[in-house]
């Protein structure tokens, strides 16, 4: 089985959230008693220290779909001041930045012209396809992060299937275009995977459990 770990900047920020509010992330640290027992009349006291916490933010450098790395500046994804990327499991979606976001789009419809049809879209913030069986066609995106940890999202990953459309299925896409300088991947893209947090270590790390 396989695994990544990500290299994490930052534990304590304050952010924009993709509903244009305010986050500020903190962690807070508990003690935990417990006893252990040794032999059937022998029992060992002991103690943990357990941190909660919001978000983290990392170190996202690239994005690759079907193995091709986009023309996607660095500054887009560079981490100062109000703009980075974190990793929020109270986001459902992803939010991108309007270049990562356009070049994603662009890449998987490259990819996709003319096996899959565009839907017409009635809102300009999600984008949706025509197409029966989304896996044989729309291609897997790499999200690839400082110390050589990657992600990689199938098409079951970020499609949400929407129904029918005059007998065909339509698949809406689930990055979301932002206009803000934070990239912010949701829940939709770790379900499936075991996260998990060094926080000694500044770091954060996860692999599929399917």
């Amino acid at each position: 089985m396989g695994s990544s770990r990500a290299v994490v900047q930052s534990l304590n920020k304050n952010f924009t959230i993709p509903d244009n509010s305010g986050l500020l992330a903190y962690f807070a640290s508990d003690l935990f008693y417990f006893h252990k027992i040794l032999r059937t009349s022998l029992i060992a006291k002991s103690s943990t220290t357990i941190i909660f916490g919001g978000h983290y933010n990392v170190y996202l450098q690239s994005i690759f779909v079907h193995e091709r790395i986009l023309p996607i500046d660095p500054e887009a994804f560079a981490n100062s001041g109000d703009r980075g990327t974190i990793v929020d499991f109270d986001t459902s979606l992803v939010y991108l930045v309007t270049e990562a976001y356009e070049s994603v789009v662009n890449a998987i419809n490259v990819v996709v012209s003319p096996s899959a049809k565009q839907s017409h879209q009635q809102s300009s913030h999600a984008i949706s396809f025509l197409q029966e069986n989304i896996a044989e066609v729309f291609p897997t995106i790499s999200l690839n992060f400082a110390g050589d940890a990657s992600m990689n999202l199938t098409p079951t990953d970020y499609f949400k299937d929407m129904g029918f459309v005059d007998g065909a299925a339509k698949w809406c896409i689930h990055f979301i275009r932002r206009n803000l300088s934070l990239t912010t991947l949701g829940d939709i893209v770790l379900k499936d995977r075991i996260i998990v947090y060094d926080l000694a270590r500044q770091r954060i790390g996860w692999v599929h459990y399917l």
